[in-house]
């Protein structure tokens, strides 16, 4: 998938591996959705540049991010809100809109810092 080499395959395995287990474990521990969401993407970002340091030049870090965080995404959650926007029950629509959307950015706040604090300290070695 995504055209990616068997290396990026593996990596991409361990990797969401280690996400899936930080997310169960994060979540017996009843700490909010969406600080859960930020750390288990915090995770996966610092994990990409680190193999993208042990392997430079020979990673696709796109395609091991896009696969290491599709089962996080709140695909479902988007899909129910316009359902029920569509449904006319207008307020649980926007709520759970919301709530999708809050999640995207908590996934999305963790990889950009992630990323961003792994070229700034590349930039200092």
């Amino acid at each position: 998938m995504f055209n990616a080499s068997f290396l990026e395959f593996i990596l991409s395995f361990f990797i969401g591996l280690g996400v899936g287990f930080l997310q169960y474990r994060l979540g017996r521990k009843q700490i909010v959705n969406f600080f859960v969401l930020f750390i288990c993407s915090l995770f996966l970002g610092f994990s990409v540049m680190l193999c993208d340091f042990f392997f430079p030049d020979t990673l696709n870090i796109e395609s091991i991010v896009i696969g290491c965080i599709m089962p996080l995404l709140p695909g479902v959650a988007f899909t129910t809100a316009v359902r029920d926007a569509i449904s006319d029950e207008l307020i649980s629509g926007i709520a759970r809109g919301v709530e999708a959307l809050l999640m995207a950015v908590a996934l999305a706040a963790g990889i950009g810092i992630s990323f961003s604090l792994s070229y700034w300290l590349g930039g200092l070695l």
